[in-house]
């Protein structure tokens, strides 16, 4: 339930994100360089409107992600909690033989480490994968409709950067580890 509500969070929060360039573009084109005999008037007007929208939606912005950090170490937490004593509650249902095979700092080390490394799974693994892949599809989205040409020409340039992503990342990786 906490992740589907974090989930959520970050869907909100890349909605936001989105909405500022869009914001930005509409302040640009009605308030700074507006089409036609606009009054100096309507302008001020306007850039009052669109920079105050601008300032509303980058509040929220802000106040989404904390909610969103908040919710997910708390979660992170949560599943921690879990899982350390899931495999405490296993531990001590191994026979006594058994235990006594293990050394302390092997215990102590999948009680502390292993946990805490797989708790980043939850984030790494499904949250942020999912939420950059709805803010490109919404960015694609604006892009299309603000001009469909640059956008296919846009395109056209991502499956070459990809390429030469996956290039770099399996000559990397050998030095990393």
């Amino acid at each position: 339930r906490g992740l589907v509500f974090v989930f959520f969070l970050a869907v909100f929060g890349a909605i936001l994100t989105v909405a500022k360039p869009v914001i930005i573009q509409r302040l640009i084109d009605r308030a700074v360089t507006p089409d036609g005999e606009v009054s100096a008037v309507h302008r001020f007007a306007q850039l009052h409107l669109f920079g105050l929208a601008l300032l509303v939606v980058s509040l929220a912005t802000m106040g989404v992600d904390t909610v969103r950090q908040y919710s997910t170490h708390i979660v992170n937490v949560k599943l921690t909690h879990r899982l350390r004593q899931r495999l405490f509650d296993h531990i001590l249902r191994l026979p006594l033989a058994r235990i006594s095979e293990f050394k302390t700092g092997g215990i102590i080390s999948r009680l502390s480490g292993d946990v805490d490394s797989s708790i980043g799974l939850v984030q790494t693994a499904l949250l942020s994968p999912a939420v950059a892949t709805m803010q490109a599809a919404m960015a694609l989205g604006i892009f299309l409709y603000w001009n469909w040409r640059l956008a296919l020409e846009a395109i056209a340039i991502v499956p070459p950067l990809m390429l030469l992503q996956l290039i770099w990342v399996r000559r990397i990786r050998p030095i990393y580890r």
